[in-house]
């Protein structure tokens, strides 16, 4: 992990699962503030149409935290305070779920402690290995070994209708044509809808939006939002409608979204 090269702002860097957990990590990544924190005070974890796994390491590491967040369809708040480590696991859609063996609807919007996840003294021992060492390599180890443990105790029964939907809108990039969906369904839209909401906590129609949204802003962020031929090419009206999105899922337009990342030094926090 590269430390910040100042005193003040943030440093994010992103990696790419072991290959055993890929089935259900699309990516985990560390985020750490410097000395001074600067004039920000929250990191967020935005909109998302899936769950992430947050360890928040303060520098005394007394006020340790461990949750479960998503899918969201608002940014969710983390504070942050000078020296802070945080890493982050993102799930494959419908995965943390399955693997916790929940409902979607308790982390839709909120986050929910791991000790409420699991069991007591697996959370005791999972937190006394992480506590117990500083140095990062060796915590994204132990959660790595963590989070297997908990997929080789896991079933995985074969994909019923909603993961196969769920794979072909994320496949889609969430230009998918709905009606198109509902018509290819050997059951009613209604009962589908309430299906989907049942295993991912959003309709389809929301879903399908917050993937899209994903997509095209993760683009533009690395052309600074000039190349506005790739909202058409998803499904966006124009730049306006675009803009709505962008500020009803992430709180502010993307100019000052682009500053925010600047600080952080990274273009990929989405």
């Amino acid at each position: 992990m590269e430390q910040p090269k100042s005193k003040t702002g943030y440093n994010y860097n992103e990696f790419i699962p072991p290959k055993d957990l890929k089935p259900i990590i699309d990516k985990f990544w560390a985020f750490e503030a410097a000395s001074s924190t600067g004039s920000d005070r929250h990191f967020y974890l935005t909109t998302d149409f899936t769950s992430t796994l947050v360890f928040i390491f303060p520098r005394n590491f007394k006020n340790t935290a461990f949750y479960l967040s998503g899918p969201n369809t608002q940014n969710i708040p983390f504070k942050i305070s000078p020296g802070l480590f945080t890493i982050g696991y993102r799930f494959t859609a419908l995965s943390a779920q399955r693997l916790f063996g929940i409902s979607p609807e308790l982390t839709l919007n909120r986050r929910m402690g791991l000790a409420e996840l699991i069991p007591g003294q697996l959370f005791k021992n999972l937190r006394s290995s992480l506590v117990n060492t500083k140095v990062p390599a060796e915590k994204i180890h132990i959660i790595n070994d963590f989070l297997k443990g908990l997929l080789e105790d896991t079933n995985s029964p074969a994909d019923d209708i909603v993961d196969l939907v769920a794979k072909k809108m994320i496949k889609s990039k969430g230009n998918t044509k709905l009606e198109e969906v509902y018509s290819e369904l050997a059951l009613s839209q209604r009962q589908f809808q309430r299906k989907f909401v049942k295993r991912t906590g959003l309709s389809p129609k929301e879903f399908c939006r917050i993937v899209r949204f994903h997509y095209v802003t993760r683009k533009l962020m690395k052309k600074d939002f000039r190349h506005f031929d790739v909202l058409v090419e998803s499904g966006y009206y124009d730049q306006s409608h675009y803009y709505r999105e962008f500020k009803e899922f992430t709180g502010m337009l993307p100019a000052k979204y682009v500053m925010r990342q600047k600080r952080i030094h990274m273009e990929k926090l989405i």
